[in-house]
Parts: structure tokens; C-alpha cells; sequence
């Protein structure tokens, strides 16, 4: 009964992680249709709670700049990780790296903005690897 609980609830969790990758995509289709900025602001989960993040969304939204997040980044490959110079243990600087890397490639009108609260562990390479 645990294993289909289980699997029931990864199942609904990836749903919802495509579901965000697919409702980005559409925001970055229609700013170029649009000729509209747009920012890919990165950070990790708790840099997206309203209480936490000091609204920063909300501010450049409302500079009429489109606001887009990492997860955009997984409707693309994994080839990322053979280029990073580093180890791709942990899935928050994954999610950064590859983030950082889709905006690096794109020809569209797009900045990549990083969100961080700390310079130490992974946080430390990841603005390395990222500049």
C-alpha cells in the first residue's frame, strides 16, 4: 500500500514539474512573439515563497520584463553535465548549472538572474561555474 502511495505521489510531483517546464516555455514563446525581455530567476525552492523573496518576481514583472524559472531547463537534455567542471551530486546546483546553460544558448531575449542566500558548500562553485 506504501509503494503505490508512493508511486501515486512521484508520479503527480512529475506532472507538476513538466506542467511548470511547459507553462515557461509558453511565457518565453510569447515574450519573443512580443519582442519582450525576459529573466530566468533561479534559486533554490524557498527563494520562490512570497514571504521569503522579498517579492523580487513582482518587481520585475512590473517593469513589464517576463519572469521565467529553472524549470524551463528540463525540457532539455542532459548533455550539460559532461561540461562541468565539477561533481553533479546534488540537484540544486544541477537545476542552476543547466538553467544557467539553456539561457547561455538561447538566442532569445533572455538574463539569467541566480537568487542565493549563502557562499559556502555548493553555492560557493556554483557562481564560478556559472560566471
Amino acid at each position: 500500500m506504501i509503494e503505490k502511495a508512493f508511486e501515486k505521489a512521484r508520479k503527480t510531483q512529475d506532472e507538476y514539474v513538466w506542467t511548470l517546464a511547459k507553462q515557461n516555455r509558453h511565457i518565453l514563446e510569447r515574450a519573443k512573439k512580443e519582442n519582450r525581455m525576459v529573466i530566468l530567476l533561479a534559486g533554490r525552492p524557498y527563494h520562490t515563497d512570497p514571504l521569503i523573496q522579498h517579492k523580487i518576481a513582482d518587481c520585475i514583472a512590473d517593469m513589464g520584463i517576463d519572469v521565467i524559472t529553472e524549470n524551463i531547463s528540463l525540457l532539455d537534455g542532459d548533455k550539460v553535465y559532461d561540461e562541468i567542471n565539477g561533481i553533479t551530486q546534488w540537484a540544486y546546483p544541477n537545476r542552476i548549472l543547466k538553467a544557467a546553460r539553456f539561457v547561455a544558448d538561447s538566442d532569445e531575449n533572455i538574463h539569467f538572474v541566480e537568487l542565493t542566500s549563502f557562499g559556502c558548500g555548493p553555492d560557493a562553485f556554483i557562481t564560478d561555474e556559472v560566471g
